[in-house]
């Protein structure tokens, strides 16, 4: 157990009330970094599968057949690996929600013990009082900790099979997330299209084939099956996102948890090319290294102008952050999905501009029961980083420029001061 805080006064406010000090979070976070790693392996393994599955697809005859059993077949290795990059993407959200956690109660429990033992050193008649009911909040706060400690256990059990059949367990994964993020860097962040949605798995988006347009005089889609593009979007947003609380609720896959998931849904539409993207907040706690170049010097960008403008007040009790909002620059649903769609257009020869990012239109619901004033499958602006990042894309929910959010109206209109 390390000191709650590098102040030696408070550390001593700790001692006078006669309380352990609060574990550092710091350890927790970085596992959360080892447990995404493997994640992203996983991920990464299964992006191969479902390639190659397209690919062998092509094919015809009895050998072709048993190729696709043994990759996406019930029990297969493309099944499988989903399976395990969602179990320790879930994981990995665990500890970091946890370790944000410590350190959220670390805070409010450094200010609640100085000015507890200020009291009991003034007025010492009361100091078993003051120790009494410190010592039951402090108690509390372990006993939320010992929560998270039997879910770490309750997952880990069920990883276990996984991790057995893929062969070697979590040293090798590590090992192999570690080969995978050395060639990355060593490609310099070759970027490569994310993987769907665990919701594409069974119910997939509609292809362009599927769907009716009407495009205006620079052929962009303003219609979709005779609705306006907003309106379309919108509706199946609202479809989708209502689909992932069912599956949430029903607790089947842990794929659609809170923890791996996320709090948003986003979906978006290329209205040149008629495709259709969807995007979660995962729970990453850093920059997406497939995040594609356009949106990564937009990243670098903001990323200089925080460190000059910084530290951020976010909310009461919440230590200053690096940037207005306290989540990761980059790793949000709105993001994730324009990300998937630049990568397309990448793919097919195409050099994205900023002109580009004019031609989406995207729509986000919220997942969880409520948050800043919004409640589940409602619509909720892009929070101050994303719309550093989306300003100039077209979309149905705004723009947020601070964090806390509530009782502020997203704006329709925005432009950086980085970008000015």
């Amino acid at each position: 157990m390390t000191a709650v805080t590098d102040d030696p006064a408070i550390a001593a406010d700790f001692g006078v009330l006669g309380l352990p000090s609060i574990p550092d979070p710091s350890p927790a976070y970085r596992q959360a970094e080892t447990l995404q790693a493997v994640a992203d392996h996983y991920t990464r393994l299964a992006g191969d599968g479902a390639a190659a599955s397209r690919r062998a697809a092509l094919n015809q005859g009895p050998a072709a057949d048993a190729a696709d059993r043994h990759v996406d077949g019930p029990g297969g290795v493309l099944p499988q690996t989903s399976g395990l990059a969602g179990h320790f993407g879930l994981v990995a959200g665990l500890h970091n929600s946890a370790a944000q956690f410590v350190q959220h109660g670390k805070t409010r429990l450094a200010a609640y013990a100085a000015a507890a033992a200020a009291l009991a050193l003034a007025v010492p008649q009361v100091r078993a009082w003051v120790r009494a009911r410190a010592l039951r909040l402090y108690q509390q706060f372990r006993t939320i900790l010992a929560k998270f400690g039997d879910l770490y256990r309750r997952l880990l059990a069920r990883m276990a099979p996984g991790t057995a059949r893929t062969g070697g367990g979590v040293p090798a994964v590590r090992a192999g997330a570690e080969r995978t993020t050395a060639l990355s860097a060593r490609k310099g962040h070759a970027g490569h299209l994310q993987p769907p949605g665990p919701l594409e798995r069974d119910l997939p988006l509609p292809r362009p084939a599927d769907l009716r347009f009407e495009r205006d005089d620079q052929g962009l889609i303003v219609a979709v099956n005779g609705r306006p593009v907003r309106e379309f979007v919108g509706d199946l947003t609202l479809t989708r996102s209502s689909e992932y609380l069912a599956r949430r609720e029903a607790a089947r896959d842990l794929a659609f948890s809170r923890a791996k998931a996320g709090p948003v849904y986003t979906l978006l539409m290329d209205r040149r090319t008629g495709k259709l993207y969807e995007g979660l907040n995962d729970m990453l706690r850093r920059v997406p290294d497939d995040l594609h170049p356009l949106l990564r010097e937009r990243y670098d960008k903001f990323a200089r102008w925080a460190r000059r403008n910084g530290t951020f007040r976010h909310d009461e009790g919440w230590p200053p952050g690096d940037f207005p909002h306290w989540s990761e620059p980059g790793t949000h649903s709105e993001v994730t999905a324009t990300s998937k769609a630049l990568w397309d257009r990448t793919r097919n020869g195409e050099t994205a501009t900023t002109g580009t990012l004019r031609e989406f239109h995207f729509d986000n619901r919220l997942l969880s029961e409520h948050y800043q004033g919004i409640t589940a499958r409602q619509r909720i602006p892009c929070c101050a980083n994303c719309t550093n990042f989306l300003y100039d894309t077209p979309n149905s929910v705004g723009y947020f420029t601070r964090y806390p959010s509530a009782g502020q109206s997203p704006l329709t209109e925005f432009t950086p001061p980085w970008a000015a």
